[in-house]
C-alpha cells in the first residue's frame, strides 16, 4: 500500500510504532489465556448464529459454505471473543453479519498463525494475528487488521473504522418524580470520544411527546442532553421513545478519531443500557393522572397525603 493511499499518519520505527507494537501484544496475550466459560469450536463456523461469549479452536476455524451470523441478544456492550490456535480462513463471497445491537468494536478475533479473507467478503472485529493477514480483491473489512510479525496484505478494499456506539443512556438525578420547571439531565454514553454540531435531539416517551436537546459533550465520551418539565407533561417511568430515538437535526455525531459517523441506534426502550432500565423517574405535572388503559390513578408531585380515586373513562372530563 503507498503512502498517497492512505488517510492518516505513518509511524515508521519510531515510539509510537513502539507503543503500539506493545499494546497488540498485550492484547493479543490477554485474549490468548481466557478460559473461563470457553465454548469450543472446530472447523466451519459457516451458517451458525452465534451469540456473545468466548469460543475457542485447538485447531482452525474457517467462515465457509455459508455466513456467520454474531447475534448482540439487545445488547450493545455485548462481547464475542474467538481463539483459534492455527489460522482463521472465509472462502470467497462469505460474510460475519451483525445483528440485535451486535458492533464491531466489540468482537475479538485472537489467530494463533494466519487469517486470510478471500475475494468480495465482508468482515467484522478486531483481528489479532501472530504472523500475518491477507484481505483479497474487492473485499469488505469493519475493524482493525493486525499482526505481530509479519505483514497486513490489502488489494482494493474497503476498510471501515469500527464507528461510535452508545453503550448507555442514564440521568444523574436521584429517582424520584419531577414536576413543572425542572430541568431533567439526560447522559448519553459512547464507548468513545465524539464530536458533534448541530443540535441533536433524543425524543422521549412523555406524554404529550417531547425531546430531550442536546446541551454539551463535544469531545468527550457523554453527551448531556436536557429536557425541562412542562405541563401536562406525564411519564411513569422516564425513557427515550423508540431505539431510532436520536434526531440529528441537520447536525452530526462522529469519532473524534477517525471521523466515522457514529452508529446511533438505541437498545429498545426498558431493556438493558436503556434510560428506563438505569432509572426510575417519572414525570407528573398534575395532581392526578389517569392511565386509560389499565383505568388506574397515580398521585404525583404532592408533598402532602392524597386521596387515590378510582374513575372510568366516561368520567375522564370531570378530572381537573
Amino acid at each position: 500500500m503507498y503512502k498517497r493511499q492512505v488517510q492518516g499518519s505513518f509511524h515508521l520505527g519510531n515510539p509510537v510504532a513502539a507503543l503500539a507494537q506493545l499494546d497488540l501484544t498485550a492484547a493479543y496475550l490477554e485474549a490468548e489465556g481466557r478460559t473461563l466459560g470457553a465454548v469450543l469450536k472446530a472447523g466451519n463456523l459457516g451458517g451458525q448464529t452465534l451469540g456473545p461469549g468466548l469460543y475457542k479452536s485447538t485447531s482452525s476455524l474457517e467462515i465457509s459454505s455459508g455466513d456467520l451470523t454474531l447475534d448482540g441478544g439487545g445488547d450493545p456492550n455485548s462481547v464475542f471473543i474467538f481463539l483459534m490456535a492455527s489460522t482463521l480462513t472465509l472462502t470467497p463471497g462469505r460474510q460475519v453479519i451483525l445483528t440485535n445491537k451486535a458492533h464491531s468494536a466489540n468482537i475479538f478475533w485472537q489467530v494463533g498463525s494466519s487469517a486470510t479473507f478471500n475475494t468480495t467478503t465482508v468482515f467484522s472485529g478486531n483481528v489479532m494475528c501472530l504472523a500475518s493477514m491477507t484481505v483479497g480483491t474487492g473485499s469488505t473489512f469493519n475493524g482493525r487488521a493486525l499482526a505481530l510479525n509479519g505483514a497486513v496484505t490489502l488489494d482494493g478494499n474497503t476498510a471501515i473504522a469500527t464507528p461510535p456506539y452508545v453503550m448507555q443512556v442514564t440521568s444523574l438525578l436521584p429517582n424520584a418524580t419531577y414536576g413543572i420547571g425542572q430541568v431533567v439531565p439526560v447522559q448519553v454514553v459512547f464507548n468513545e470520544p465524539v464530536l458533534v454540531t448541530g443540535s441533536p435531539t433524543l425524543a422521549l416517551n412523555t406524554f404529550p411527546a417531547q425531546n430531550a436537546v442536546y446541551a454539551d459533550g463535544d469531545g468527550s465520551t457523554t453527551l448531556r442532553f436536557t429536557y425541562t418539565v412542562a405541563a401536562p407533561d406525564a411519564s411513569t417511568d422516564l425513557d427515550y421513545a423508540s431505539a431510532g430515538a436520536f434526531s440529528l437535526s441537520g447536525g452530526s455525531i462522529v469519532s473524534d478519531a477517525t471521523g466515522s459517523a457514529a452508529e446511533l441506534d438505541l437498545a429498545n426502550p426498558g431493556t438493558i443500557t436503556s434510560l428506563g432500565f438505569n432509572k426510575n423517574i417519572v414525570i407528573a405535572t398534575n395532581p392526578l393522572y389517569v392511565e386509560l388503559e389499565s383505568f388506574t390513578a397515580v398521585a404525583a408531585a404532592w408533598n402532602a397525603p392524597v386521596q387515590l380515586t378510582w374513575i372510568t373513562a366516561s368520567e375522564i372530563d370531570s378530572v381537573g
